[in-house]
């Protein structure tokens, strides 16, 4: 007796996706998802730049101080990450090796 030959299986398409509009909507949904999260992000950026420009000074508590109408320089302290204008702090010089620790973290 012949082993019997084994039945080739018809492909199942019901649940694939063939209609050329129905791919294309897809496409398009997938494409202002992107877009939706591209805005989100930009959004997002522009009100880290915003918070980022009011920086203060720790000791003014002004983003400009009020003696210069010019473009401010500023310094950081290497302890607490404070701002602060260079007017404020006595218009010091420091070179870009050296460390410049703020009042409130001397005391």
């Amino acid at each position: 007796m012949a082993t019997p030959r084994p039945r080739r299986r018809k492909l199942d398409l019901s649940n694939h996706v063939t209609d050329p509009a129905h791919i294309k909507s897809m496409c398009l949904k997938t494409l202002q998802k992107a877009r939706k999260l591209q805005e989100k992000e930009k959004k997002a950026k522009a009100k880290y730049m915003a918070a980022k420009d009011r920086e203060t000074c720790k000791l003014c508590k002004r983003t400009h101080p009020k003696t210069s109408s010019e473009a401010v320089d500023w310094i950081a302290c290497d302890v607490c990450n404070g701002w602060f204008h260079v007017l404020c702090v006595g218009n010091i010089q420091i070179t870009v090796m050296e460390e410049f620790v703020c009042i409130f973290c001397k005391k």
